[in-house]
């Protein structure tokens, strides 16, 4: 089963994506109007030459061109093109009428424009995506494959689309619009034609997806999770063929070093080490704590983030009786059992962005990555070796060390 419909915040263009998937239980994909005065544009990023301008009916509907194109929607609508072909319910010129779902105007592609192509796991929602923009800045449409862990793990997988619902596809064709704001909404979902996705990797900080689909057609679309089906008199896309190869590979802050005693049980500390080559703002972002016997329960927050790390640098929390100069201290009643437990980090949305667990743990943690790494004896550490290496793994990541090194490297 898909699990519940959740809210992802890496938005869909621009290195990042918002991502809506909902569950065979029952989803409720993200639905916020598209700005439709904006200009939408739709090309395929190849060298235009000889370019022709055709004006088109201010009224009409959709207009996508063929071979290499530009095409602006808005008040004093132009197409820009070569080779266009064009269909458009609202056009009056003497052409014939377009092919249509319910009588709505379908859009026809020779070839998704290959523009921004971004790609992403998401473990929550077990699915791994494919997202590939008409433009590369601003409001753009964008075609999207989705292959829901549910199928399996076996590669190339195959599917044929015919008559799926979004609760029933295992990987999924959907056309979306994205505003200039980032928000976008599903709008299109794919009723015949076939994908084939011959590789969709299960990491969420890196990986690669490679897909194909040919001869889509999608139909409008209404996506929520009480209708889940097409909408009367809908709008389509035809879209011949398209071609994914992504891959991603999200740079983010991690939780580099811990020690959980010193002199005394609050002589604590956690850092956060920025391996990125640009700075990081955490404000809004939370240092959390869960104990070794909380398996499913809330988080315990240690610190609230305003401080930004730059590019290689070092944040230094420490606790409330901590013997060093911390850059923040955790507040008062709370901090890090010796024995057991595990530390978070999450970002303003509450996404967990990176853990660890150590010690004993009375009962599975849901901030262990992998196995938990040791306990550290006092005034020792656990630290990540080599300096900020991340593999998802706590007992291989972290060792102890005998000397800890807080706001610096291991």
């Amino acid at each position: 089963m898909k699990s519940q419909c959740v809210r992802l915040t890496q938005p869909i263009i621009l290195g990042a994506m918002l991502f809506c998937g909902c569950a065979k239980s029952g989803k409720t994909p993200l639905k916020v109007s598209l700005d439709m005065a904006k200009p939408n544009v739709l090309h395929d990023g190849s060298v235009d030459t000889g370019l022709i301008s055709h004006p088109v009916d201010a009224g009409s509907d959709e207009a996508i061109g063929g071979d290499d194109m530009e095409i602006v929607q808005g008040k004093d609508m132009k197409v820009v093109h070569r080779d266009m072909a064009i269909r458009d319910s609202a056009m009056t010129h003497d052409m014939p009428p377009p092919p249509s779902i319910d009588g709505g105007a379908c859009v026809v592609v020779d070839s998704w424009p290959g523009l921004r192509p971004l790609g992403e796991y998401s473990p929550i929602e077990m699915v791994t995506w494919a997202a590939s923009a008409d433009t590369s800045s601003g409001a753009s449409t964008q075609l999207l494959i989705e292959d829901w862990q549910t199928m399996g793990e076996t590669h190339p997988k195959m599917a044929s689309f015919s008559g799926d619902t979004y609760t029933s596809c295992e990987v999924c064709a959907i056309v979306a619009a994205c505003d200039s704001s980032r928000v976008c909404t599903y709008q299109y979902l794919a009723q015949a034609g076939a994908a084939t996705v011959t590789r969709a990797d299960r990491n969420a900080k890196t990986g690669k997806m490679t897909a194909t689909a040919t001869n889509l057609k999608l139909v409008e679309w209404d996506f929520s999770m009480a209708v889940d089906a097409p909408v009367p008199g809908g709008k389509c896309y035809e879209i011949a063929s398209a071609s994914f190869d992504v891959t991603w590979n999200r740079c983010a802050p991690v939780i580099n070093e811990v020690q959980t005693a010193g002199a005394s049980a609050g002589d604590e500390f956690v850092e956060i080490h920025n391996p990125c080559i640009g700075s990081i703002d955490l404000t809004g972002w939370k240092l959390v704590y869960r104990s070794a016997s909380n398996s499913g329960g809330s988080d315990s927050t240690l610190l609230s983030l305003t401080q930004n790390i730059a590019a290689g640098g070092y944040l230094l929390l420490g606790g409330v009786s901590f013997s060093g100069t911390a850059d923040a201290q955790f507040g008062r009643g709370v901090g890090l059992a010796a024995g057991g437990g595990a530390v978070g980090l999450r970002n303003p949305a509450g996404d967990l962005v990176d853990s660890v667990s150590y010690g004993t743990l009375t009962a599975p943690n849901d901030l262990t990555e992998g196995a938990p790494a040791s306990a550290p004896p006092a005034s020792q550490s656990i630290a990540r070796k080599p300096n900020g290496t991340d593999t998802d793994h706590n007992n291989s990541d972290f060792v102890i060390a005998a000397t800890p090194t807080p706001k610096a490297a291991n």
